[in-house]
C-alpha cells in the first residue's frame, strides 16, 4: 500500500495536549505498511477522493482533495451548493472569509470540546491544540461534500467583521431538516458543536 492510499487511515494522538499524527511519523520512518496493519479505522463516509474518518469520541478527520473544490464560487453559490434550508443575512454571507486556495490532500481535524464555549474560548482551544480554524468558505465546501456529516455532528465557524463584531456560520439538522445559519452576532456554543482546524504550520485556508 502506498503512502497516498494510506492517508485515509491516519490515526491521531495527543502529546501534552497538542494534536499530532502517528501516521505522519510512520511516513517519515518508512513504516506505513506496518502502521496500517495495526489500525482499525472507522471510515464514516467517502465521496470520491474525499473521506471522513472517526479517530475517537472527540476527534474526526475530514481528508479533503482540495484540487476537486471549486474555489471560484461566490460565497452565496457555495451556500446554495449545500442544498440546505438557509437562515442567513446576505450581507454577512458576502463578507464570509474565503481563506487561501488550497491544493493537494488536506486533513481537517474536527473536535468536540465537550462543554459550552464562547467564541473567545473556541479560539483559545484552537491555540491549545496547535491548530488554526479553517475558513468559513472551506467549511461550507466540506458540508457540501458530506451533507450527512452535520446530521449528528453539527459544526460551526466564526470570524470578526471589520467593526470587530462576531459573525458565524453553522451547519446542523433541525426540525426543518438540514439547515445553514449565517448571522452577525456572538454566541455560546453548546456541547453538541464541532469545530474544524488544521495543524500548524500546514498551509491552510485561514479564517482569520
Amino acid at each position: 500500500m502506498t503512502n497516498n492510499q494510506g492517508l485515509g487511515f491516519a490515526k491521531l494522538g495527543r502529546d501534552k495536549g497538542v494534536h499530532c499524527s502517528a501516521f505522519e511519523d510512520a511516513q517519515k520512518d518508512g513504516r506505513v505498511d506496518d502502521f496500517l496493519k495495526g489500525l482499525m479505522p472507522q471510515i464514516l463516509w467517502q465521496n470520491g477522493s474525499h473521506r471522513v474518518v472517526k479517530n475517537d469520541n472527540e476527534t474526526i478527520s475530514a481528508l479533503i482533495d482540495c484540487g476537486k473544490i471549486d474555489w471560484e464560487q461566490t460565497n452565496q453559490a457555495a451556500i446554495d451548493s449545500t442544498g440546505r434550508t438557509q437562515y442567513t443575512d446576505s450581507e454577512v454571507v458576502s463578507e464570509m472569509p474565503r481563506g487561501e486556495k488550497l491544493v493537494g490532500l488536506v486533513e481537517v481535524i474536527f473536535r468536540n470540546y465537550g462543554c459550552h464555549f464562547s467564541d473567545v474560548d473556541v479560539d483559545k482551544k484552537m491555540v491549545e491544540y496547535g491548530e488554526s480554524m479553517i475558513s468559513p468558505f472551506f467549511q461550507t465546501k466540506i458540508n457540501e461534500i458530506f451533507p450527512e456529516f452535520a446530521d449528528k455532528h453539527p459544526n460551526g465557524n466564526h470570524w470578526k467583521d471589520k467593526k470587530d463584531k462576531w459573525c458565524y456560520v453553522a451547519f446542523r439538522r433541525w426540525r426543518d431538516g438540514r439547515r445553514v445559519d449565517v448571522y452577525r452576532y456572538g454566541r455560546d456554543w453548546n456541547v453538541d458543536w464541532w469545530f474544524g482546524g488544521v495543524r500548524k504550520p500546514q498551509s491552510l485556508a485561514l479564517g482569520h
